[in-house]
């Protein structure tokens, strides 16, 4: 069988990416999780992704990537990490980070994007990468925080932060975004209470999508 290495730092993402591996047509239980919050907990406090942090994460990747077909790095916070690890040392599976195909799939739409970002750590390297990912010169691309809405996912009030992500993406769409995307893997529980024709987009399906083709391909 298929196996995925999912690293998470957020606890209750196993439950995400399990749903979606199960939309997207993966065989059941191919996704095995491993869930490390102080990686992130560490990127909070020293106020991102620090060399020594990310040389971390890469040992992580590296030996969860001995005993799977693929790894998925689901923080986007950690994803230079796994640019850093294809780039220095690549490895024979694929190792994706999650909101590479977030962002491809965004730049590939609207001339307009604001990207929503719950925590201040994945504001500069989302914007980085949506940048990379930019196909026209005349694209638009917005990388914004929502305020309180980290906060509320710490304090487990998923009601408080579901609203504020609510509340940012009905602001972009008045104010003229054709395409809203949601940077972080835990905003996607936000789906199920938007309209299905909003054109918001969110990473577990994509990222899983796009490890799909690269292994049945």
């Amino acid at each position: 069988m298929i196996r995925i290495a999912c690293l998470h730092t957020a606890p209750g993402n196993e439950a995400l990416f399990d749903q979606a591996a199960q939309d997207t047509g993966l065989p059941a239980g191919c996704l095995k999780h491993t869930v490390m919050p102080q990686l992130l907990r560490t990127a909070e406090a020293s106020g991102g992704l620090t060399s020594a942090l990310e040389d971390d994460v890469i040992r992580v990747l590296l030996a969860l990537s001995h005993h799977a077909d693929a790894v998925l790095l689901t923080c986007s916070t950690l994803g230079p990490a796994v640019d850093k690890l294809n780039q220095r040392s690549p490895v024979s599976i694929p190792v994706l980070r999650v909101d590479r195909a977030l962002a491809q799939a965004a730049m590939a739409q609207g001339k307009r994007t604001v990207v929503l970002c719950a925590t201040q750590t994945t504001v500069e390297p989302t914007r980085v990468l949506f940048e990379l990912a930019r196909q026209r010169p005349e694209q638009v691309m917005e990388t914004r925080l929502i305020p309180g809405a980290w906060d509320a996912f710490l304090q487990g009030d998923q009601i408080l932060y579901h609203e504020r992500i609510i509340a940012a993406v009905q602001r972009a769409l008045t104010e003229g975004a054709e395409c809203v995307a949601l940077a972080q893997a835990s905003m996607s529980s936000v789906s199920k209470y938007l309209p299905a024709c909003s054109p918001v987009l969110t990473s577990p399906h994509l990222a899983l999508e796009q490890l799909k083709q690269r292994l049945f391909e």
